[in-house]
């Protein structure tokens, strides 16, 4: 348990777990979203999405599925892998999901839409997977991840 910032078991069976990565970048997003905005990380560790983030005056909410990717991987490729149940989970329960890819200092998002059923699937490492397009995706710094929460959820 030691790549975990907090573990613990409760009543429901659910954990507690925060891994290092996504503890950092909870953070780093709170602090640049501003006192308005309430961040809650998921207790199930097999949630399909890892935060909730809502508007504490109009109560508007995005779900945030965040990866950390190594930096070499970064524009090497046309397109970045998403598992394909990671979809169909954000299409029947989260729609209005935001996948977020950190690399480093360089944050590359995409918000969840019908067009997810346009672009290409696969198997990779026997998992059905989705490559959505790196022209589809949206890059930029944390700033302007926060800013682009901000739009969405006011």
């Amino acid at each position: 348990m030691d790549s975990f910032v907090k573990s613990d078991k409760t009543a429901t069976n659910k954990i507690d777990v925060i891994l290092p990565s996504e503890a950092e970048f909870k953070l780093t997003l709170k602090t640049r979203l501003g006192s308005n905005y309430k961040m809650i990380k998921s207790r199930w560790v097999y949630s399909p999405i890892d935060f909730l983030i809502f508007n504490k005056d109009n109560l508007k909410c995005v779900y945030i599925e965040h990866k950390k990717r190594n930096e070499r991987h970064n524009n090497k490729y046309k397109s970045i892998i998403v598992n394909h149940s990671k979809i169909v989970n954000c299409k029947q329960n989260y729609p209005n999901t935001l996948f977020v890819f950190e690399y480093d200092d360089v944050y590359k998002y995409i918000k969840y839409c019908r067009d997810f059923d346009k672009f290409d699937g696969g198997c990779v490492l026997k998992q059905d997977v989705v490559f959505i397009p790196n022209d589809k995706i949206i890059s930029g710094s944390i700033e302007d991840l926060s800013k682009y929460i901000k739009k969405i959820i006011g």
